[in-house]
């Protein structure tokens, strides 16, 4: 068995030779230490996907980790033994973190109408115009200014 670092090191060559962004590098460096510390804790004779399974459930149970986490360290347990160890991974089905329901809604007419009247110029500063063009374009906070 390979030491941590050893992986680590095999994990930040692959990802520099495949020429991958370096934010990309360090997350996927992280993630495949964290799986290595929590399968230290496994019996040896799991399977490497019962073992994928675990972590990623365990992260999200106890972890409490969002659903986009726990898809960044299943996408780094994938490179680790797609792509460094040459062992694929077969159907990884663990327990997975929910993604929160978030419904858009955007302001009423009269939430707008009693907006911009609540806003008033200043000496040196046309409040108005600015919050008029923040909402009528779209843009950004810091784009008028």
């Amino acid at each position: 068995m390979k030491s941590r670092a050893d992986i680590l090191l095999m994990v930040q060559a692959k990802i520099r030779l495949l020429h991958f962004a370096h934010s990309t590098e360090q997350a996927y460096c992280h993630w495949a230490g964290r799986y290595y510390d929590f399968c230290l804790k496994l019996p040896a004779k799991w399977t490497l996907e019962r073992k994928a399974e675990a972590f990623l459930s365990d992260l999200a149970v106890r972890g409490c980790v969002a659903a986009r986490t726990q898809n960044q360290a299943l996408a780094g347990l994938l490179f680790l033994y797609d792509d460094v160890l040459g062992k694929p991974l077969g159907n990884v089905d663990a327990l997975r973190a929910k993604k929160p329901n978030h419904e858009r809604t955007s302001p009423s007419r009269e939430q707008v109408r009693s907006l911009r009247l609540a806003v008033t110029d200043r000496p040196n500063l046309p409040a108005r115009l600015l919050v008029d063009l923040l909402y009528g374009c779209g843009l950004r906070v810091s784009e008028p200014l």
